[in-house]
């Protein structure tokens, strides 16, 4: 906890890598404002945590901080999403050579999960704010019913795919391996919880929810995962993760978008004169 708070950048946001020495001498996008692998989210979610069981507000005062960094960079409407990598003024900027500019799908979905923690700790609303505008833009940027391309251009919204030169290819057979350029990436079931799809069937309610480093499957399918023999420690980790939070539901979001259009439509309701209600 004492190193997130240490390495959080006067913005808000937490670099990939921290460098306190060598980003002087060699500065590279590693030192700058990432969603990338949860750098940006994961570490609000994890203060949140710690200021709620340790009785720390400094932990939550630097997770209300990224989460007022999010609410700042995100797109603005109809793409409103947010991008994997951002420069030191808060646009969307390349990272790797394969990872171009670009809105990012599984990294906007992290940072609603963050921004959904902050209203439910807080009790401050205006995190939710920023939430139903992206939404809208994932629901409307599936390529198939459950899947999502992991980037997508900025303005056009087209996917896209790159190799290992940073040249657009134009399929992820074509691109850069390995790498996750499609996925479920929990997607689906946050458009379910959230009241936010038109048809929440469409989206694939009921399907599971995936841990960050889990992009699931396009066709909504579950591999068996065995941990016998397995030794990478990020496939059992996530294995645990997925057990865990099996067994209690996730609580109710406090940002609904069906909620949140119905007090919109009463608020209107409220402003208009006796005659016309």
């Amino acid at each position: 906890l004492a190193l997130l708070q240490r390495t959080q950048l006067p913005n808000g946001a937490w670099p990939l890598l921290w460098r306190p020495a060598w980003k002087h001498i060699w500065p590279t996008f590693e030192d700058l404002p990432t969603l990338n692998d949860g750098a940006t989210t994961q570490a609000i979610t994890t203060l949140l945590r710690g200021g709620q069981l340790l009785g720390r507000p400094d932990l939550t005062a630097a997770a209300r901080r990224g989460g007022d960094w999010l609410a700042a960079v995100r797109a603005p409407a109809p793409q409103a999403g947010w991008a994997q990598q951002y420069d030191a003024e808060g646009r969307p900027a390349p990272a790797r050579h394969f990872e171009g500019v670009a809105l990012a799908s599984w990294e906007s979905r992290l940072a609603i999960d963050a921004l959904l923690e902050l209203a439910a700790t807080t009790g401050d609303d205006r995190y939710c704010a920023p939430i139903p505008d992206a939404v809208a833009w994932l629901a409307r940027s599936a390529i198939a019913a459950g899947c999502w391309a992991r980037f997508y251009a900025v303005d056009t919204n087209e996917p896209l795919y790159f190799d290992e030169h940073g040249t657009r290819v134009v399929s992820p057979r074509d691109a850069h391996q390995p790498y996750d350029w499609t996925g479920e990436f929990g997607i689906a079931s946050l458009l379910a919880r959230l009241g936010c799809a038109e048809d929440a069937t469409e989206h694939g309610d009921g399907m599971p929810r995936h841990l960050p480093g889990d992009p699931g499957r396009c066709d909504g399918s579950a591999q068996r995962f065995d941990p016998s023999g397995v030794r990478d420690p990020r496939m059992l980790i996530a294995h645990a993760g997925v057990l865990l939070s099996s067994l209690e539901p996730p609580p109710a979001p406090p940002c609904r978008c069906d909620r949140q259009a119905r007090n919109m439509k009463s608020a209107a309701a409220a402003r208009q004169p006796p005659a016309a209600r």
